[in-house]
Order: C-alpha cells, then structure tokens, then sequence
C-alpha cells in the first residue's frame, strides 16, 4: 500500500485543526468564552459515501439529542468529511435550545414539544447529506469534530470502512491487528484526542451502492477497530448503536473506493498442479481459525481431487507481517489444521497428510514484480502442497 501522500495530506489537514484552535483560543481569551461554550455541543460525523446508506440518526440516539436539548445551551453541527483531508460542515449548526420567547425553556413538558422540531431539523439535514467524495475518511472526522470542542458528543455515521491513509481497509486486508495498526496512527499524529467526549457509532458495517455486503466476522472486525481507536484515544465512552433496520438509498452520486471482501472459491483443480493457495481471508473470519461456512461446503470437492491424485500432502498456514511473531506462527498454525481437519471430515485419507504448520510470517511467499498490497495477499494463504 502507498501511503506517502497520504499521511501528508493527514498533516495538513491536522494542521489546518490545530491553527483553527489555536484562534478559537484566543477568542476565548478576549471575553468570547459563554460563546465558546455554546459552540459544538454536538457533531454528527456522516461519511456519507456512494458506498453507504443515506445518514439517519437512530432512534436509539434520541435520548442522547434529548439530553443535550435540555441542557439549554449548544448548537448540533453535522460534519461530512472531504477528498481533500478536510471535513466541511452541512450547513450551518442547529440551534438545540428550546426557548420560552428569550428565556431558555425550563419546563421538561414544553421541552419535549420544542423536540420534535429539533429532531425533524437533523433528519432533513442529514436526508440531504452526500460527501460526494471517492474515499471514506471516518478518521478526519473525528479528529475534526474532536479540535471544535472540548467537551462534547459525537455521533459518528458511517459504515466504517475507512479507504485513506494508514487504517485504509481496502490496504491493509481484513488480518491486520488492531493495536498495531492505532499505535502507528498515534506515531504519526493522527489519532484524535477524544478525551473529554461521549462517542457513539452507529451504521458499522452497513453498506450500500457497489460495496460487497459485509460478512458478520468482517462487520466485527470494522466494530472492534473503531471502538479499540475510540478508547485508545481516551473518550469518556465508546457506544455501538444499531442503524435503522431498512436503510435507505445512497446519496453520494461519485463512485467511491471500495474495500474487497473475499469470497472462497477453489483454485483450478488440474492434475498437474502439485500447489494449491486458498485465499486464509475467504477461509476464516478475521482473527479466526473457525472455517467460514461457505468455505466448509467445498472442502468435499477438494477432498476428492486430493484423493484421486494420491500423493502425500503438506498443509502450510502463512501470514502477512502483522502482530508478534508468536501470535502468527500460532494462528496460521490453527488453520492449517482447521484446513486439514476439514478435508479428512470431507473424505480426504487422512495417511495422505504428511505434516500440517504454521510459519506466520517466518518464510514469506514473494512473488517476482510483485507491490506491497499483493505481496500481503500472496502471504494470506494455507497453502496445501502436493508431492511431486
């Protein structure tokens, strides 16, 4: 994966953050500070790419926008991030105080009424919210929404699969590890600082256009990674939400990135092949050596073509460089069993099986001409070798 303009692109977008808090302190400093308080109560982070469903604030956030209603004083600002790095706000902020003429509303019955107004305004805006953008850049609105305020909530939308810079999903595979992947976020400056913020997610793994559905195992991959960002970046709290159960339409018309979702299919089964590469990614889940189910129902027909040609048969789990060494070796040793077992289950002479292992990332598979991204898919095999 290049990824050296794009950390640029990341620095300048910070910096541009930074510059901006730095004349809202000032502000602050000469007498503006009741403004500032007011300023953010709430952002709504809508990627809003032609890959996604339409934003909607779930109706289980609705406490949370009732909240800061009756706290009686902030603005609700939807934020879309851009091609460029930067992250613009749709529209101008949404007043969330209920007022008694200029008197701010103190009567819980009133409030609720001075609602539904509230709540009608940020689905009109959000049911017209569309980046328009060709990458989903989650993280640039998060840091966005985290330099406008100090205290605040923040309601990220998005189905997650972030395709800029280096959490970019559609670069970095499905078997990346977590930490790694945030610790090298927080060298380079661009994990935000949520401290001090509530964050919700709601939409995870959700898609739509021309982005493959996700696999449950993927959509907890994409789950766990931003709520593992979210308290590394030391929120308040981190919350799932479920989306709405019959998302709409997309609203972006640009055709954005997308990120593959692998598909198990076997390999050319011809007699003179003696190595045959499955594809761990479509195998397992993420982090998994439970064999996915569609994998399972094709090991018969391997099984088969195994036992017809009769040779002995070494079974070999590799890896991409991703975590300590140890935890690969030992994964990628997991499902070269998990393989091997699935064939005997299917049919397969076990006595063909002379030796099942796990090399991690210990004997990487180079292919000749090969760039980084197809070098790491090149090392996400069980590779089964067949004596010649």
């Amino acid at each position: 994966m290049n990824t050296s303009a794009k950390p640029r692109r990341y620095l300048r977008a910070l910096l541009t953050g930074v510059l901006a808090s730095t004349l809202a302190a000032g502000l602050v400093a000469c007498g503006d500070a009741a403004e500032a308080r007011r300023d953010g109560t709430l952002f709504v982070v809508a990627t809003a790419t032609a890959n996604e469903p339409l934003p909607v604030l779930p109706d289980s956030l609705s406490g949370v926008l009732k909240t800061a209603v009756e706290a009686g004083e902030g603005l609700l600002t939807v934020l879309i991030p851009q091609d460029d790095g930067s992250v613009a706000a749709a529209g101008s902020p949404i007043d969330i105080v209920v007022k008694r003429g200029d008197d701010v509303e103190n009567d819980a019955g009133e409030i609720a009424k001075g609602l539904a107004p509230i709540r009608a305004a940020v689905d009109e805006r959000l049911a017209s919210a569309a980046s328009n953008s060709t990458s989903l850049d989650l993280l640039s609105g998060l840091n966005d929404a985290a330099r406008r305020s100090s205290d605040s909530t923040i309601v990220a939308i998005s189905s997650g699969l972030q395709t800029e810079g280096l959490a970019d999903f559609a670069g970095l595979g499905w078997e990346f590890d977590n930490a790694d992947v945030i610790g090298q976020l927080s060298e380079a400056g661009f994990l935000p600082d949520l401290s001090g913020r509530r964050v919700y997610f709601s939409g995870l793994g959700e898609v739509a256009g021309k982005q493959e559905v996700l696999p449950e195992p993927m959509i907890r991959k994409v789950t766990s990674f931003w709520l593992d960002l979210c308290n590394a970046a030391k929120a308040n709290s981190c919350d799932v939400v479920a989306g709405p159960a019959n998302a709409g339409a997309t609203g972006s018309t640009t055709p954005a990135k997308l990120v593959p979702v692998p598909v198990f299919a076997l390999p050319p089964l011809n007699n003179g092949i003696d190595e045959l590469r499955l594809d761990s990614q479509a195998l397992f889940g993420p982090d998994s050596a439970d064999l996915r189910p569609e994998a399972t129902a094709q090991m018969g027909t391997l099984a088969a073509h195994l036992n017809n040609q009769g040779k002995a048969i070494t079974i070999t789990g590799h890896a991409w460089k991703w975590g300590p060494a140890d935890s690969a070796r030992d994964l990628s040793q997991r499902r070269a069993q998990a393989v091997a077992h699935a064939l005997t289950s299917s049919g397969l002479r076990p006595e063909l099986i002379t030796q099942v292992r796990g090399v991690g990332y210990d004997q990487l598979i180079t292919p000749a001409g090969a760039d980084e991204d197809a070098t790491a898919a090149a090392n996400r095999v069980v590779v089964v070798d067949l004596a010649r």
